[in-house]
């Protein structure tokens, strides 16, 4: 009888999906690889081999602990992150639980809600700055730009420009604004002017300047530039103490320099300091640094010349966003 059995067996022929289908289905139901293959008519080796292929193929639970951090601390270190100033580092340790700072930044960084940004630097407004830059966008809402010439002070370091700071930005909430003084510690000041027409020019000076010092700048470069044009020019100058003086104000006057009034704690919305964040990129790429003011003059006066004028374009985009925010720090 065992053997009419084994000659009943059907010669060893190519398995079909079917045959595997059919022999994992035994499997399940507890049936023995003998018993498989006389149900089957397939030889008792070749279900073995099956079976022990389709056993290899099942995913094996990885052992050892569950990883950390769990998904209800992922979700509590993206809260922590929220709009914070710490480090990765100071996460790990205030978190509450064992995890490596490396773990953290990972974490941070798979969530679409936080970012690593640097921080904008903004003025500190009050109730009062507020108000009067919202009247100064709702009178000038209409004014042809075209005919304001911009100007600003701006110190240069040597080794380069002052440090960002860093945050977890939650994309979901209002960026954090590092507000800042009007100056600190440049090796080099620079006074620049420009409008729609172009550049006006640029004159370097101290860092610490009096009234008659401030004076001399747009004597040197706005005075000769309206004079050789056509258009009638208003001047716009923020409201540090130097501009504001008599005697700069008497200056002004004496040689036609008329003045547009310009809120205090404005400089997000001067087109010019745009223009310095594009001058600083380009004198400090790649890393470079200065090793003396002559070299650093000469980069500025060279990279000053290659500007472009379009950036008056944008005032009636900033006037609008000024209103809009009621008289807060807009994006620019």
């Amino acid at each position: 009888m065992l053997t009419c059995l084994f000659l009943s067996m059907r010669r060893y022929t190519r398995l079909t999906n079917e045959d595997r289908i059919r022999i994992d289905a035994l499997r399940h139901l507890g049936k023995s690889s003998l018993q498989t293959s006389r149900e089957l008519n397939i030889s008792k080796s070749t279900v073995a081999s099956v079976v022990k292929k389709q056993s290899t193929n099942v995913p094996k639970k990885k052992p050892g602990r569950k990883p950390t951090p769990s998904e209800r601390d992922k979700r509590r270190l993206i809260n922590m992150a929220s709009n914070s100033t710490r480090t990765a580092r100071g996460f790990a340790a205030d978190c509450g639980f064992s995890v490596s700072k490396w773990t953290v930044a990972r974490v941070l960084k798979s969530s679409h809600h936080i970012a690593s940004q640097k921080m904008k630097s903004a003025p500190r407004l009050t109730q009062s700055h507020r108000e009067k830059r919202l009247l100064f966008a709702r009178n000038e809402m209409n004014k042809d730009w075209k005919k304001v010439i911009f100007s600003d002070e701006k110190k240069f370091n040597g080794d380069g420009p002052d440090l960002n700071h860093s945050y977890w930005r939650d994309l979901r909430k209002e960026p954090l604004l590092m507000s800042r003084g009007n100056f600190g510690g440049f090796s080099l000041m620079v006074w620049g002017a420009f409008c729609s027409d172009g550049t006006v020019g640029i004159q370097f000076t101290s860092c610490k300047m009096k009234s008659q010092d401030y004076q001399s700048l747009p004597g040197k470069t706005l005075v000769p530039f309206t004079n050789n044009t056509n258009k009638n020019y208003v001047f716009m100058q923020d409201s540090a103490s130097i501009h504001a003086t008599r005697s700069t104000l008497s200056y002004l006057q004496s040689n036609n320099i008329p003045l547009l009034s310009w809120p205090a704690c404005s400089p997000d919305i001067n087109p010019i300091e745009n223009i310095w964040d594009v001058l600083v990129r380009k004198i400090y790429a790649n890393g470079r640094v200065y090793d003396n003011v002559k070299s650093l003059r000469r980069a500025i006066t060279m990279e000053w010349k290659s500007l472009l004028k379009k950036l008056c374009d944008s005032m009636p985009d900033r006037i609008f966003e000024l209103t809009r925010k009621k008289g807060g720090c807009t994006h620019y």
